[in-house]
């Protein structure tokens, strides 16, 4: 099938997953964050901070809690929404939330935040 027929069925062509998805997915999948209104919240039943864009999770960062500290475990972000600043919205929120609660520490257990940290000095003095 060419692309013509393809897009007359409502499908694009990915070639670089070889396949033929419905428009709907292109259109997802070439989202500009920019454009979008990102909602973060904390989700404590879960154990997360939650990147939310519309009803879809975008992304989620996982954490423990012990006493005074609060440590980082992981950073996931949806394939449609990598390399689009997720990630690095879920750290700066979750962060600026330990700073306003100011009851903990962190401990960046999360090879992202570890990094995120590391490339934002402003939040060092947050670390245990």
């Amino acid at each position: 099938m060419d692309r013509i027929e393809l897009i007359k069925k409502g499908l694009v062509f990915a070639p670089e997953r070889g396949l033929a998805r419905p428009v709907a997915w292109a259109v997802r999948d070439h989202v500009d964050m920019a454009k979008t209104d990102v909602e973060i919240r904390n989700n404590p039943g879960e154990n997360r901070y939650e990147a939310w864009i519309g009803d879809e999770l975008a992304g989620f960062s996982t954490y423990s809690l012990r006493e005074r500290i609060i440590r980082f475990v992981h950073t996931e972000v949806g394939g449609a929404f990598e390399g689009q600043g997720v990630a690095s919205r879920l750290a700066r929120y979750s962060l600026d939330d330990v700073r306003r609660d100011g009851s903990r520490k962190v401990i960046a257990a999360c090879p992202f935040i570890k990094s995120w940290i590391k490339e934002h000095p402003d939040y060092q003095d947050l670390l245990v």
